[in-house]
């Protein structure tokens, strides 16, 4: 009997009960969905989180202010209190770090003046950031039109600006507005270029500013027109904030000196800020570690799933074996025109096979439906690939050999004289 034949027989006896099939095969179904989906999931997060981290520069060493709750000095001038917090890095321990750090490429300071942004009767919801000419060569975001901020802009303390591009479609739509000017606060910048738009990951497991909101402004400029205090204002109270410096990025010549430039970063500023109210951000570290978490979560999914593959494969067996019983005499009567036992053998693993690799084919359908729909409803991230698919296809039909062997053993070990008085 040849494999066409053994093909043939066996899609034959499959087709005699469709229903019977399907529930047989549902089991396997399930766990493929599953481990489609959650692979998925957890490569959509893997994405997610590496395109945050790249955007940030693997050669890169952020530092960022950060707030830290201790008592302010507070002032009171009529009916109104004030209260002013202090916290974050210097424009002096920039510099003393930009002359410190060896093998330094770039580096850049930055400021987030916190002023509200109009034009004409339209404003934006956007961060106004101070920075200098090297904002480019450190972040790898680059001018679409017009130009960047100069070295002779901080030196004349020129009031220019450079939009993102969510910030010009919602303070000019689409039209041209270099040239035009937006009031920062109480001052007027003149427009002299927009950034190109650029794909931020938000929501994964590091907070990204997007940058196409930005609007940047001669750090110069910014520090004389608006100095380093800030306010936030509330029924009956007022918070005064003062910060210098928001964030400060060092670019090395190669990843490799990052681990030594974030070390003397740590030491210097530790000495000086006995309330660490700042933060040393590595991304070539936060790469390797979030590799590392996605390995073990896709371990976890993955060995999850398979618990239902298993419950499958339980299923499948369970079914086979009846069959088998189902079909004795039939089985009995092969044998006696000539079957050998390995012919048999052979029909009732294929037909396992064909039930188990048919399921995973379903499963793997369910499974990016059910990616899909994660993405429209949850907002996650999910994306389905070959990976994951060919895994799938394998486990069902590893699953289908293993427990359709005993079935097929049992089957091709009837003995043809009692299999044929079977009743």
């Amino acid at each position: 009997m040849d494999i066409i034949e053994i093909i043939k027989v066996g899609l034959l006896n499959l087709a005699l009960h469709p229903l019977r099939s399907f529930l047989t095969v549902l089991g396997i179904i399930f766990g493929v969905g599953a481990v489609v989906a959650m692979l998925s999931i957890a490569e959509g997060a893997r994405f997610q989180a590496q395109q945050q981290i790249k955007m940030m520069g693997i050669e890169n060493v952020r530092v960022l202010s950060k707030k830290v709750m201790v008592e302010s000095k507070k002032k009171t001038t009529g009916s109104r209190r004030f209260s002013i917090l202090k916290y974050g890095v210097t424009l002096e321990e920039y510099r003393h770090l930009c002359d410190t750090i060896e093998r330094l490429k770039a580096s850049v300071a930055m400021r987030d003046l916190r002023q509200k942004v109009f034009w004409q009767d339209r404003s934006a919801d956007s961060h106004v950031m101070g920075t200098s000419a090297s904002y480019i060569d450190v972040t790898n975001h680059h001018v679409m039109r017009g130009r960047f901020i100069t070295p002779l802009d901080e030196k004349l303390l020129n009031r220019v600006c450079v939009l993102g591009a969510d910030a010009r479609k919602q303070l000019f739509s689409y039209r041209n507005p270099i040239g035009e000017k937006i009031r920062v606060g109480n001052k007027w910048y003149e427009v002299v270029g927009l950034m190109e738009p650029k794909t931020v990951e938000t929501g994964g497991m590091i907070e990204v500013r997007d940058v196409n909101k930005d609007i940047y402004v001669p750090l110069a400029t910014a520090l004389a027109d608006f100095g380093t205090v800030s306010a936030s204002a509330e029924i009956g109270s007022m918070e005064m904030i003062e910060v210098e410096l928001d964030e400060m990025y060092f670019r090395m010549e190669s990843s490799d000196y990052v681990e030594y430039a974030a070390a003397l970063i740590k030491n210097y500023l530790n000495r000086n800020h006995p309330r660490h109210d700042f933060e040393v951000v590595v991304p070539k570290e936060l790469l390797a570690q979030s590799e590392k978490q996605q390995e073990i979560f896709d371990i976890v999914m993955v060995s999850i799933a398979s618990i239902s593959l298993l419950v499958g494969g339980i299923g499948i067996m369970n079914i086979m074996l009846a069959t088998v019983t189902e079909r004795t005499r039939e089985i009995g009567t092969r044998r006696a025109v000539g079957a050998q036992k390995a012919d048999i053998l052979m029909q009732f693993l294929f037909e396992t096979v064909i039930l188990a690799v048919t399921g995973g084919f379903i499963g793997v359908l369910l499974g990016a439906a059910g990616a899909w729909a994660i993405v429209q409803f949850a907002g996650w991230k999910a994306i389905v690939t070959w990976f994951s698919i060919v895994l799938s296809f394998s486990i069902s039909a590893l699953v289908g050999i293993v427990f359709g062997m005993y079935p097929a053993i049992k089957a091709a070990n009837l003995s043809p004289i009692e299999a044929l008085r079977y009743e």
